[in-house]
């Protein structure tokens, strides 16, 4: 009777504990999304892009640039991700470091991002508007980036620190979309 009593309290304990969870909101703006200097953005796209016959690119972006939004017009986020390799390996964390510099190794490191965020795109491009407030890799302090996959599904989380305190942070977990050269 008492490992009953025992058992029926720990149940009660147990069932009450997962209910208090359950009355949470669930924490979004980790997945699919970015927050760029603590304002978050969903970010439902994931592309790899075959730039050259030597490089890749991961971007994420809140239209579906390489599909029915490419001649989207208005204001587009895109953070984009280069690697100076044909294959980006799952499962491996890469960090920033210039091209040129001692130690670059392309197994390891990425030397080369681009960020819009809210810039106005029209017909298939970013407007010289856009140009003027573009990120890039000149104003880059440091930055990583981990690939993990698990058949089809990438869950993909970076991070990049700019001058001037500005911190992009961003998740995506899904199926990602290869763009071909």
């Amino acid at each position: 009777m008492k490992k009953l009593a025992l058992s029926l309290l720990a149940a009660t304990v147990f069932f009450a504990a997962c209910s208090k969870d359950d009355e949470k909101t669930p924490d979004q703006s980790s997945v699919n999304g970015l927050t760029y200097n603590g304002e978050f953005l969903a970010t439902p796209y994931c592309n790899i892009v075959h730039e050259d016959l030597a490089g890749r690119q991961i971007n994420f972006t809140d239209k579906a640039l390489f599909g029915k939004d490419s001649n989207y017009t208005g204001n587009v986020t895109v953070f984009g991700i280069s690697f100076d390799t044909t294959e980006i390996v799952p499962n491996t964390t890469y960090t920033y470091k210039s091209s040129g510099a001692a130690g670059f190794d392309k197994a390891k490191n990425f030397s080369y991002i681009y960020g819009y965020y809210k810039q106005p795109f029209a017909n298939g491009d970013f407007t010289k508007e856009a140009e003027d407030h573009r990120l890039n890799t000149s104003s880059l302090i440091s930055g990583s980036i981990t690939v993990k996959k698990t058949e089809k599904i990438y869950d993909i989380v970076y991070e990049l620190n700019f001058k001037d305190n500005l911190t992009v942070k961003g998740q995506f977990k899904d199926t990602v979309n290869v763009v071909p050269l």
